[in-house]
């Protein structure tokens, strides 16, 4: 009978222990961030930038950069100037992910719609059809312009 017992409280000690070790599993693993952030430096003032379904009026470059938390997935910003769309991307974050993006009117590969002549569609930009811009990883970077420091 003793032997019994203390197989019992042993047993219901173990038993906390597991469901102890399971909620604070399930607790560490949901308590990271659950969305990304987007940061949108913009070039020109007296415009109006879209993050999805989000306004934003900038009126002076004073106002920028604009950063938006979001869900993770694919996003859409977009510039105006004078009711016309003069700048338009399409990105995709994960929870924890910063975007860069930078959003101005003189993308030759397909962003901005007025500047896409001259341009195939299979090859990058030359600097000299990006206005001094440089490729790298696939997206137009100048860093003189936009510093990303750590």
């Amino acid at each position: 009978m003793l032997i019994q017992t203390l197989c019992m409280v042993l047993a219901k000690r173990v038993g906390a222990l597991l469901v102890g070790a399971v909620i604070l599993w399930q607790v560490a693993e949901h308590s990271g961030t659950t969305k990304g952030q987007a940061i949108v430096h913009v070039s020109a003032p007296k415009v109006e930038v879209m993050v999805d379904d989000a306004r934003y009026w900038v009126e002076t470059l004073w106002e920028t950069p604009i950063v938006c938390d979001l869900r993770p997935g694919r996003h859409t910003v977009r510039m105006s100037q004078s009711g016309r769309v003069v700048y338009e991307e399409a990105f995709t974050i994960a929870a924890g992910q910063e975007v860069i993006l930078a959003a101005w009117d003189g993308y030759v590969d397909g962003r901005s719609p007025e500047h896409t002549e001259g341009l195939s569609s299979s090859a990058p930009p030359t600097p000299e059809q990006s206005g001094g811009w440089s490729v790298g990883s696939g997206r137009l970077v100048q860093v003189s312009v936009f510093p990303i420091i750590p």
